[in-house]
């Protein structure tokens, strides 16, 4: 699914930006307000997306981006969290989606709490492995043996 949500120059600005300085700008306060406006509106698209994703998938959705939360997603997005990519790696691991033996899923707070959450998640870590079947057929044949001497050979 490809698609940047975020247009490059604004993510630089993002990704640099502890503070916008506006110094930098000759009409300083236009050139703030238009960036910050082209910001909120890529993380109105995250949110967004998310919720669509949350919809479809029956997880729970994001009511409201508090402090805390823009704070960690600022965090997440100098990481390079990409929500089009975490959404396709979700479908892609049924235990996120609460394929668990404790019916645990994963939510968008989960996905932004540190640096690590969502990199296992684009990392496909929850993925199911293949389980090998490793049997031992000595084992099965001297049970066998064991109950025939145990209750003697029934021919």
């Amino acid at each position: 699914i490809g698609i940047n949500l975020m247009p490059s120059n604004i993510k630089e600005k993002v990704s640099n930006c502890n503070t916008i300085n506006v110094s930098d700008h000759k009409d300083s306060n236009s050139s703030f307000n238009f960036s910050l406006n082209i910001y909120r509106q890529y993380i109105d698209k995250i949110i967004q997306k998310w919720n669509t994703f949350a919809e479809k998938n029956d997880l729970p959705s994001i009511r409201k981006l508090t402090d805390k939360r823009k704070e960690k997603l600022k965090k997440r997005l100098k990481e390079g969290f990409d929500i089009v990519e975490i959404c396709k790696a979700i479908e892609e691991q049924p235990f996120l989606l609460g394929e668990n033996p404790h019916q645990w899923h994963v939510t968008f707070d989960w996905l932004i709490e540190n640096s690590t959450n969502f990199l296992k998640v684009i990392e496909r870590s929850y993925q199911r492995k293949k389980k090998k079947i490793n049997f031992d057929m000595s084992w099965a044949i001297r049970k066998q043996k064991e109950l025939e001497e145990k209750h003697g050979k029934s021919n």
